[in-house]
């Protein structure tokens, strides 16, 4: 036999033990990845966020946030810390996955069928492992979609360079040719097959760096289809009767789909599944990728794709949406299961229920702050109007009022609340909270703080639109006591008449007396000890009667002389009703005004 005969054999040994050693070791990881989600169900996720993600994972939200009815904006997003409710949430394991579990928690749904839907599916995915298993190892496959989110390329595809496959077609023919000279000449026909070879690994990585994010986001695309297609399948094979209407809808709606991008599919699979957008370190995954660099496959393959993507950038906005919606599902049916359990006679988290009566009424049992797990003191309240929420610092009013928020968003998106039961009409969420200075736009904190009140007013105002659930963390602070007072008297009193329910915290115990007619008072208390303050943060019933500003001065070893005039001088204005920073000038002030 000659000499390329042997190599060929060689060559032939070698990829055939490559390929075997390939299939164990991908059956291992597989057998691996699969044990560890079955043992991760119930866990905490404690994923760390890097910054293209905090980037990435919105982008379908800015897409598709405008469709919705509602959504809940950038200031009650913030406010609420919306962000690390998603990372509390998110179990999934692919991006389309967290792109669209993101959506679902900035868009409020206001037809309870939907919420019922969902609630079915959740249920769903938590009873049945085997099926929750499979399709979370078919999201594990579809994986993340790089640095950027898909949707930042589909947005420019019209953009790509088309080129021509001339240069790639004649390349791949000197291969071809240099092969058959060693047949007559091996030592000229190697030459020349180092030469080609070269200049086809050259000219590869020249125009792959232009269109590399492109081949990994057709990549993405490819594991896409491929999810669809197993998603798909496996749904199928459920028993009709267990299986959700709404999981069978989004089958069928996949199926559909996939057969819209049968093309762009075809023949691409193996060319761009390619080591580098897997990660799997599968030894058939490299030797493809130099299959890639010799022959220019994935290049020739792309400008077919590219057109094929252009034109059906719909399947692939509805595939994301119906696989995404489906792992979003999943991922809460992981986050209930993973909810500590509480103290005896409460529970974890409840089915939320949403009344039709045009009546404005909340009701909450056992509810906690969804971010604090165990040890975290619950609160109920029960209230058919506006709630003014008073107390000491630091003693629990803001947590109190970012539960509630929290809340009502969860039950109109993952339809799950922390509390032992929960009842509120579907409604539009506002909040003004966690307020700043706009530096860059040159607006004082005041300005910025109506600026956020305007924003509910408004809303307020549009008399066909679902009621409101507004949240708001001290009315005004930003200008002075006199003012404050006033203008915050008049905008809550003001919303006791629109279709708002108002839960506001203020230091202003004026106002507790001034609104009196229109809003419950509820507090949160503090006791003051020698060295020390200590809070039970337990919600009771009435305005504050303490204070514990100037306490607290002395908690940090302030001077006792200050803390002493301060108390002093706080006392005097109690009685007389006027400031002064003694009390002979006090006395002088109250017999100029006699």
């Amino acid at each position: 036999m000659s000499d390329p005969g042997y190599i060929f054999i060689a060559i032939i040994i070698f990829l055939a033990a490559a390929a075997a050693l390939g299939i164990v070791n991908a059956r291992r990881i597989r057998k691996d990845q699969r044990e560890k989600l079955r043992r991760s169900f119930g866990t905490y996720p404690g994923h760390e966020y890097a910054p293209d993600e905090l980037a990435r994972i919105p982008r379908y939200f800015e897409k598709h946030g405008k469709e919705a009815l509602f959504s809940v904006d950038d200031i009650t997003a913030n406010d609420l810390d919306l962000w690390s409710l998603f990372a509390r949430v998110n179990y999934c394991q692919s991006a389309a996955g967290e792109e669209v579990l993101y959506h679902t928690l900035r868009t409020p749904v206001f037809q309870k069928e939907e919420l019922q839907s969902r609630e079915e599916e959740i249920c769903y995915f938590a009873g049945d492992e085997e099926r929750r298993l499979d399709l979370q190892m078919a999201f594990k496959d579809l994986g993340g979609s790089g640095k950027y989110s898909v949707y930042d390329y589909l947005e420019r595809l019209s953009d790509v360079p088309r080129k021509s496959i001339l240069p790639h077609l004649l390349g791949i023919l000197a291969l071809i040719c240099s092969v058959a000279l060693m047949f007559f000449s091996f030592g000229y026909g190697f030459i020349a097959l180092l030469a080609v070879a070269g200049w086809q690994i050259v000219t590869y990585y020249r125009e792959k760096s232009l269109l590399d994010a492109y081949l990994s986001t057709f990549g993405y695309m490819l594991r896409l289809l491929s999810c669809g297609e197993h998603a798909g399948r496996i749904l199928k094979s459920a028993d009709n009767k267990a299986l959700p209407t709404s999981l069978s809808a989004r089958a069928g709606n996949i199926e559909g789909h996939l057969e819209a991008m049968s093309r762009f599919r075809s023949g691409a699979g193996m060319l761009l599944n390619a080591s580098r957008t897997s990660g799997s370190g599968n030894p058939l995954d490299i030797i493809a990728d130099y299959l890639r660099m010799l022959l220019h496959i994935d290049l020739i393959k792309f400008q077919q794709m590219i057109r094929e993507a252009a034109a059906h950038t719909q399947d692939i906005d509805a595939l994301i949406t119906d696989l995404g919606m489906i792992e979003a599902m999943i991922s809460v049916a992981c986050f209930r299961a993973s909810i500590h359990e509480p103290p005896e006679g409460t529970k974890g988290y409840c089915v939320p229920e949403h009344s039709e009566d045009k009546a404005l009424r909340l009701r909450v049992k056992d509810l906690r702050h969804v971010l604090l797990e165990e040890g975290a003191v619950t609160n109920s309240m029960e209230v058919s109007r506006g709630v003014l929420l008073t107390g000491s610092n630091a003693s629990g009013k803001s947590t109190w009022l970012k539960a509630l928020g929290l809340a009502a968003v969860m039950s109109q998106t993952i339809h799950t609340v922390t509390a032992s039961s929960y009842e509120a009409p579907l409604s539009r969420i506002y909040s003004s909270m966690a307020l700043s200075d706009d530096l860059q736009g040159g607006e004082s904190y005041y300005i910025v703080e109506i600026r956020a009140l305007s924003r509910v007013l408004d809303a307020a105002g549009m008399t066909d639109a679902p009621p409101i659930l507004c949240f708001i963390d001290e009315v005004l602070r930003g200008t002075n006591t006199v003012e404050r007072i006033a203008a915050s008297a008049q905008i809550l009193h003001h919303f006791s008449h629109e279709r708002v329910l108002l839960f506001a915290a203020t230091h202003d115990l004026e106002l507790t007396t001034l609104l009196a007619d229109v809003f419950d008072n509820y507090h949160f208390e503090g006791t003051l000890t020698e060295s020390d303050v200590c809070f039970d943060y337990l919600l009771k019933k009435g305005p504050s009667q303490t204070r514990n500003a100037i306490g607290l001065l002395k908690r940090f070893s302030y001077d006792s002389e200050i803390t002493a005039n301060a108390e002093e001088m706080a006392k005097r204005f109690e009685t007389t009703g006027i400031w002064s920073m003694n009390g002979a000038s006090a006395q002088s002030q109250g017999a100029n005004r006699s």
